[in-house]
């Protein structure tokens, strides 16, 4: 691997890919949300064209409509596609391992001027063919990209001819590699034809998050499955209730007070504190869950998802080799098929550690965060018997434990589940020192918000004991049997067949 002068940043997609940086402040990127692409449809032949669409998503580690900050200081071993146009940050910290699929590619090069961080417009794009921009998706010119914070006024938007601000320098290797409808390699944009997520109505990639296939729990009411707790309780689907699981008990609400404590934590995973999932089972309401948990299975909300404490599987799958091999991942996804495989589906937000609203409303992520503070909020309507109440209950009895709160409270540092989220999937770990996290499983969601999610740049190689990651950097591992299997989001998948 080689570097050049100021090197921040290397991104690594199965290979190297090293650029040159200088600032270090994650930028918004927000797509202009006025109007879908979609096509309007309604009737069975839209309903198979949804299956096909829903199978697209589940095929990829990350999949969303903003990647710019996701990678900050982060290991991402998958394949990623996103909304539009796929924009890098240059002075994220991050690898990825695996093929990153995009309609168009863009790197946000920063630079100072008069005291201000501003975009380097100078950055000539050398990667990508301007015509095809217009000729190849005409809608890439009409939605914007836009940085605007603090200090910061700057609209950038993707126009025919405009020299985009793009790598500087890449090298691959490995098996992996950046693929676009707008790369001046045919073949490159050959493969990103047949790999990127399409919407099955308009045979165009997804655009808007509006093209995104939504899930509708309407239809998984009568799906059969079952939660059992620690103590052999079991709780059969659809549980009409806000439900609260926390290491292996259900917790009744609302809380007078703060739980007891003893129920905390636990990462060998006792019986009497691990959770078994069998199948499918519908939480009409939102959804608490941490703790050890053990079977195959998918837990759907109409509400809302809080991870406020480590998600541990009892018998893990991971790690998958990092290689984009599908043989060899086919191989592995079959030798795995009995690992234990929890999903989670939220119709509205999954919240990964504490309800930190000064984080998920930074400007530096999508508005639709700032935009529903309320709704990501609602756990404290129910909670306790006080909002007040209730904000106690969860920062004192539910949030990570041992951690120190004065330095990381609700800093999760694993969580072995698929995301999968109508509006948001957010995890705050900014301005946590010694915060990082694995996510063992794939992450689907419109809005994603990962901010800086490996905090300490100079941990000195300490480990987090949690997850056995160095506090340097994050990690997101794909599950790929939700790419090779069946296995996950049943009711999802086959609903529209």
């Amino acid at each position: 691997m080689f570097k050049l002068k100021q090197l921040k940043f290397v991104l690594v997609l199965g290979a190297t890919v090293a650029l040159t940086m200088i600032f270090q402040n994650c930028g918004k990127v927000a797509f202009n949300e006025a109007t879908s692409v979609s096509a309007q449809c309604v009737g069975a032949a839209c309903n198979s064209g949804l299956a096909v669409k829903t199978k697209a998503v589940l095929s990829l580690g990350i999949m969303t409509k903003t990647i710019s900050c996701v990678v900050c200081h982060t290991q991402i071993n998958g394949d990623i596609s996103g909304f539009g146009t796929m924009t890098f940050r240059n002075d994220s910290e991050g690898q990825i391992f695996g093929n990153v699929y995009a309609s168009d590619e863009k790197l946000q090069t920063w630079t100072t001027s008069n005291g201000q961080y501003v975009l380097d417009q100078s950055v000539v794009d050398n990667y990508s063919d301007a015509n095809l921009i217009q000729s190849v998706l005409p809608e890439l010119s009409s939605f914007n990209l836009d940085s605007q914070g603090s200090g910061n006024n700057i609209s950038y938007s993707v126009k025919h001819g405009e020299e985009h601000n793009k790598f500087n320098l890449i090298s691959f290797g490995g098996g992996g590699n950046l693929y676009t409808l707008t790369s001046m390699d045919p073949a490159k944009r050959v493969v990103a034809s047949s790999h990127l997520a399409v919407d099955a109505f308009t045979a165009r990639p997804i655009i808007h998050e509006s093209d995104f296939p939504s899930l509708d729990l309407s239809v998984c009411q009568g799906v059969s499955g079952s939660v059992t707790l620690g103590n052999g309780v079991v709780l059969n689907s659809p549980i009409n209730e806000n439900l609260v699981l926390m290491h292996g008990n259900k917790i009744q609400t609302p809380l007078p007070g703060s739980p007891n404590l003893s129920s905390q934590y636990d990462k060998t995973c006792p019986s009497g504190k691990t959770l078994t999932i069998s199948g499918q089972v519908v939480v009409n309401g939102d959804l608490i869950l941490a703790g050890c948990i053990k079977g195959q299975g998918t837990l759907y909300a109409t509400g809302n998802i809080y991870i406020p404490d480590d998600l541990k599987n009892v018998q893990s799958a991971f790690p998958y080799s990092k290689t984009v091999d599908e043989n060899t991942l086919k191989q592995e996804v079959a030798a795995k098929s009995g690992k234990d495989m929890i999903s989670l589906g939220s119709m509205k937000f999954i919240v990964i550690g504490a309800l930190k609203m000064n984080v998920l409303s930074n400007g530096e992520n999508p508005p639709i965060f700032a935009a529903n503070a309320g709704t990501i909020q609602n756990v404290l309507n129910w909670l306790g018997t006080t909002q007040s109440n209730s904000s106690n209950i969860f920062t004192n009895g539910f949030l990570k434990l041992p951690y120190d709160r004065a330095t990381a409270p609700g800093a999760v540092a694993l969580v072995e589940a698929n995301l999968y989220a109508n509006l948001g999937v957010a995890g705050t770990f900014i301005q946590d020192t010694n915060s990082n996290i694995i996510i063992n499983g794939s992450l689907m969601s419109p809005n994603l918000s990962l901010l800086s999610s490996g905090w300490s740049h100079n941990s000195g190689g300490a480990i987090n004991t949690f997850n056995g990651l160095p506090y340097d950097f994050s990690q997101l591992n794909q599950d790929y049997r939700l790419k090779y299997s069946e296995s996950g989001y049943e009711c999802h998948r086959v609903r529209f067949q």
